[in-house]
């Protein structure tokens, strides 16, 4: 199957990097009320890869602590991989996507 699409793309990069070290992208405010469906590409490689994962932030800046969606670097194939999502926004909110490098890594 061969997908197109438009756009832009973030990556996070984890090589050289600390143990622990944490980047963070947030979503556009997502506006309460619509049901919204996320979709989105991740690829993971490499023995530093600690993990992805995805949060609602609420538009007062706090995090909820459990997370929508994860993934941890040793669970993954190393394939490119869509994923969709879909959000019942009951308040407006951010998505958080944390990657870090894993503890740990040689």
């Amino acid at each position: 199957m061969l997908y197109q699409f438009a756009g832009t793309y973030k990556y996070f990069e984890a090589s050289d990097l600390a143990p622990g070290i944490e980047a963070r992208l947030y979503s556009p405010l997502l506006t309460y009320g619509i049901a919204k469906r996320v979709q989105f590409w991740y690829h993971m490689f490499g023995s530093t890869m600690g993990g992805l994962l995805l949060y609602e932030v609420y538009a007062d800046m706090s995090i909820n602590t459990i997370p929508k969606w994860s993934i941890a670097g040793g669970d993954y194939t190393g394939r490119c991989t869509l994923l969709s999502l879909y959000c019942a926004l009951l308040s407006s909110i951010y998505l958080l996507f944390p990657s870090f490098v894993k503890e740990g890594k040689s």
